[in-house]
């Protein structure tokens, strides 16, 4: 493991980032969070501790989740145990954020449906001609995030359009759980809930 120069934390010292820096930086003042949906102050935000023998985190018994104290010279989030954290959770659910979350524009989207109506098929369609479109028609590229956030998207797009040798050959995917390894458990508002 690897220790790194410590830098003492704003907080320690009653210092809060001024609007005008995080606009230099361009860090957002306020977040969303794409899991449970809670708006919170980005100075609120939760990393996700390394050391091993940190406690689990009580909420998604993962990895500990913490607020920084200390800092590297790099400004990334030192753990308890001094451990560089670059992972950031969200300090109502505990669920992980991507980083560029922080900088970029974004805004959540959701589709409603009867059981078995095509939403997961018009959600990988419509991501796919997105991705084709922005990048022809707009010199943009549309990407994600956090790729293991969306790996569920990414293979109905491949199993849609990238997944036979014959493009007339009809494919399905398959029937999105409502329970499993695709959403994440948490505890909100003192009851266990999967996101």
């Amino acid at each position: 493991m690897r220790y790194n120069t410590v830098v003492s934390s704003c907080r320690k010292f009653n210092f809060t980032m001024s609007a005008d820096l995080r606009r230099s930086l361009r860090i957002k003042i306020n977040l969303s969070c794409p899991h449970c949906w809670q708006e919170f102050p980005t100075d609120k935000i939760l990393f996700i501790g390394e050391h091993t023998d940190l406690p689990q985190d009580p909420k998604t018994n993962g990895n500990y989740r913490f607020l920084p104290q200390r800092f590297t010279l790099a400004g990334a989030a030192l753990d308890p145990h001094g451990v560089t954290c670059e992972k950031m959770a969200c300090p109502e659910c505990h669920l992980q954020i991507p980083r560029p979350w922080l900088h970029l524009n974004n805004f959540m989207l959701s589709i409603a449906g009867a059981p078995a109506s095509g939403k997961s098929y018009f959600l990988a369609s419509m991501i796919w001609q997105l991705r084709k479109t922005m990048a022809q028609s707009f010199c943009t590229n549309f990407t994600d995030a956090d790729p293991q956030m969306n790996r569920q998207i990414f293979d109905y797009e491949t199993t849609l359009f990238t997944g036979s040798d014959d493009p007339h050959k009809l494919v399905r995917i398959d029937k999105t759980d409502v329970a499993g390894k695709i959403y994440n458990n948490t505890v909100l508002n003192g009851t266990a809930t999967q996101l």
